[in-house]
């Protein structure tokens, strides 16, 4: 389904929003809700990077979703507008329902409507990085691709907080952060393996263990036209991004021609060369051919032969979280009442009681009775609580009802679940329309309607 919104002629980034993953890491959480609409400050998760789309002035975004959910997210994105006054417009794509697209399937589709080059961002970024410092990174470096990234924190803590990723990789940066190197560690086994011909190249090189993709990225246009030469390239992150970092190489002269076999993995370099050159003119592309100049080696990247450039900007003490785990999910819910002017959220104060911490979220109808304690933790709208009750670093989703005497702590309760009085919970997921029944006393486990616990 599309919005009659073609691209504007002096658009010169056109946002991509992803939201259309299964989000099966945070099961039970994505059982009955799309990720894009988990809440998150007791906003839609998909909220975040609408909001920083808004701030930072654009005017239309395309949304990836799947086709199942896409009535659900279009009813949100056009409460966007009635609610919190968002200008965007907003169009979707929809992701067929049986088909397994990656983030590359998604952006390939977009070949025909998008006029103009990508700002790329996931539906599961939090983010306060103002997107212009991106923007002149990537104009000043003439870049290709320029990725966002974020320094992980390191060790066991960060590992608790899910804000270590599980799909780590190794990056090299040169000094004016060219990014020349880029291999997932799953696929490194015991060995780091760099080229000669890259340290040619490159002779000073600083290879991070611990630099986050951020899932943002900005790219030329002329990449969707190569995706659609290249069809076996299906994610961003796991494919795309390694693929144009091996190939800054590519001259502007055009290569010698190299016999490829037909659905082999990896367009040849005449597709590449073919597609990047596309996006230099006559002139330029002539004076190339004439010129004996090998590019600059130093600190310049623009004025070069190079057809493609790969850039990163490293982002610290900023706000900036992708929440695709459950400990992700978790650690964004406690960090964002500590961001509120940030994005634009305000604090309901509670219907009745008292006994709420400072740094807790309570949506609109909530019911709390007397000698109620809820601390550290996000509450949805139109849930209740009963008589000494204690909720302790929880997210309790919409219309979540929890009984007397209970003790929650660490969990997360979906929607319309029930907690009946006297139970014990900590560290448990309950998923939606689930009921605890009384008396309940379990640690670490995960309960969802049909399927018993899951441990």
């Amino acid at each position: 389904r599309q919005a009659a919104c073609a691209p504007l002629p002096d658009m010169e980034f056109h946002p991509v929003i992803l939201a259309g993953g299964q989000g099966s890491r945070m099961y039970p959480l994505t059982e009955e809700c799309p990720k894009a609409l988990l809440p998150v400050g007791n906003m839609p998760l998909i909220w975040y990077p609408v909001h920083l789309l808004e701030k930072n002035g654009f005017r239309e975004a395309i949304v990836v979703v799947r086709e199942s959910s896409s009535r659900q997210v279009m009813e949100v994105l056009e409460g966007f507008h009635s609610q919190q006054g968002v200008q965007l417009k907003f169009s979707l794509l929809e992701v067929p329902e049986q088909e397994d697209w990656g983030t590359a399937d998604s952006l390939r589709a977009l070949r025909g409507r998008v006029k103009c080059d990508l700002l790329v961002l996931s539906c599961d970024l939090v983010t306060s990085v103002p997107l212009h410092l991106l923007a002149d990174f990537h104009r000043a470096h003439n870049s290709t691709l320029t990725a966002l990234l974020v320094r992980g924190e390191e060790g066991e803590e960060g590992r608790k907080k899910g804000l270590l990723s599980t799909e780590r990789a190794i990056i090299g940066l040169t000094e004016p952060s060219q990014l020349v190197y880029y291999a997932a560690q799953a696929d490194l086994n015991d060995e780091l393996v760099i080229s000669r011909e890259l340290l040619q190249r490159h002779p000073h090189i600083r290879l991070h263990s611990r630099l986050e993709d951020a899932h943002l990225y900005l790219v030329k246009r002329w990449v969707l036209d190569y995706l659609a030469e290249n069809r076996s390239i299906s994610s961003v992150k796991g494919e795309l991004l390694p693929y144009l970092v091996r190939h800054q190489s590519l001259e502007a002269t055009p290569p010698a021609a190299t016999p490829t076999s037909e659905g082999g993995r990896g367009a040849s370099k005449q597709a590449l060369h073919k597609a990047a050159s596309s996006c230099v003119n006559d002139l330029e592309q002539r004076a190339f051919q004439m010129s004996s100049f090998a590019g600059f080696h130093g600190n310049s990247t623009v004025f070069t032969s190079k057809l493609i450039r790969c850039h990163a900007l490293v982002v610290e003490q900023q706000l900036c979280v992708r929440v695709n785990t459950l400990p992700a999910y978790t650690t964004i819910n406690r960090m964002i009442p500590h961001h509120l002017t940030s994005f634009l959220l305000e604090k309901t104060p509670p219907t009745r009681g008292k006994g709420v911490s400072s740094d807790c979220l309570v949506g609109s109808g909530v019911q709390l009775s007397d000698k109620v304690s809820v601390k550290h933790s996000c509450v949805g709208r139109h849930c209740s609580i009963g008589d000494k009750t204690k909720v302790i670093n929880c997210i309790l989703m919409d219309h979540v009802q929890i009984g007397e005497g209970c003790s929650l702590q660490g969990c997360i309760i979906c929607s319309h679940a029930r907690v009946e009085d006297k139970v014990s919970l900590k560290d448990c997921q309950i998923g939606a329309n689930f009921t605890v029944t009384k008396e309940a006393d379990l640690r670490g486990e995960t309960l969802v309607v049909g399927g018993g616990l899951h441990f």
